[in-house]
Parts: structure tokens; C-alpha cells; sequence
């Protein structure tokens, strides 16, 4: 089922829900990729091209953790890599074209969507807010 935004999610800064909003428009692309049935050679790209985004992304949070004091952000970069890492596990496991993966890519960026944007960043919030 594909993530619609909502103003829950919302961080109160501009540019991050921006980010936040883009993030999901790639996972949901890739989403409807995957359960439309498209041709399993997409996926590298449209997976790379969520991978870039969110690096993008994490590094305009870390930017503004510098210039906030963010108490959490050893943690919250913590996160990040975490996410970096098994985006890059996944991104292997379609490159070699194991069955299973699209489901356990599917629900990887959904519970990390939620868990990420929704209980994480929003401990930003009141260092970050515009």
C-alpha cells in the first residue's frame, strides 16, 4: 500500500519535508514497480536513485544536527548508516536477482519510513524547527 503524506510526518522544517516527501514518492515508485510486476531489471536504478536521494538527505539532517546542537545525533547518524548498510544489502540481493527480495524491500522501507521519519526525526523537531 503506497505511503501518502501526511502533515504527521511533517518535521516543521521546509527543505526536510521536502526530502521526507520525495523519499516517499521513490519508495512508492518502487513499490508499484514491484507489484505491477516491471521487469526486475528497474530495480538497480530505481533502487540507486532512492539510495542517492536519501544520502542526500541524510546529509542535509547531519548539516543542520552541526548547526542545531541535536543532543541525539550521534544516534540519529547512527540511523543513517544503518539504513546505508542494508539498502546496500538489499541493493545485492537484486543484483543477483533473488526472488524474495521484493517483498523484503517493501517492507524494509516501510517499517523504516515509519519508524525513521515518525519516531527519529521527529526528536529533531524542536532543534530544527523554521
Amino acid at each position: 500500500m503506497p505511503i501518502k503524506w501526511n502533515k504527521e510526518f511533517s518535521v516543521g522544517h521546509p527543505a526536510i519535508d521536502k526530502h521526507h516527501k520525495k523519499i516517499i514518492s521513490l519508495m512508492n515508485s518502487l513499490q508499484n514497480a514491484l507489484l505491477k510486476g516491471t521487469d526486475t531489471s528497474v530495480l538497480p536504478k530505481m533502487l540507486e536513485e532512492l539510495s542517492s536521494y536519501a544520502n542526500y538527505h541524510f546529509g542535509a539532517e547531519e548539516n543542520m544536527f552541526l548547526q542545531s546542537e541535536y543532543p541525539e545525533s550521534e544516534y540519529h547518524i547512527f540511523r543513517h548508516e544503518d539504513f546505508r548498510k542494508n539498502i546496500g544489502r538489499l541493493k545485492d540481493l537484486v543484483d543477483r536477482k533473488e526472488t524474495a527480495v521484493g517483498a523484503e524491500l517493501l517492507e524494509y522501507l516501510s517499517s523504516w519510513f515509519v519508524d525513521h521519519i515518525v519516531k527519529i526525526d521527529m526528536r529533531m523537531t524542536p532543534y530544527i524547527r523554521k
